[in-house]
């Protein structure tokens, strides 16, 4: 998928970036290293998600597992707005 690609192109791109500004600034590398093994945790979820709503898809329907999946979505990005940096 395009999208999906160029998601981890992009963050590759930044990464050095995201390091800086979420990280501390006492080793580099470290920084670094932590911002590549979020995204690592991100990659290895989204199976995880899938064998988790997608069965609740077939139970309840794909309509109010998206809805549910959007709020939560949305929680985290709330949440990612209101760090103090």
């Amino acid at each position: 998928n395009a999208v999906e690609w160029f998601d981890f192109a992009i963050y590759g791109f930044l990464a050095t970036f995201i390091a800086a500004h979420f990280f501390p600034s006492g080793n580099e590398t470290a920084a670094l290293l932590n911002t590549f093994a979020i995204f690592a945790a991100a990659v290895f979820m989204r199976p995880l998600g899938g064998f988790v709503f997608g069965p609740l898809g077939d139970r309840i329907g794909r309509q109010k597992v998206l809805a549910i999946v959007i709020l939560l979505m949305s929680a985290a990005t709330l949440c990612i707005g209101l760090l103090p940096t």
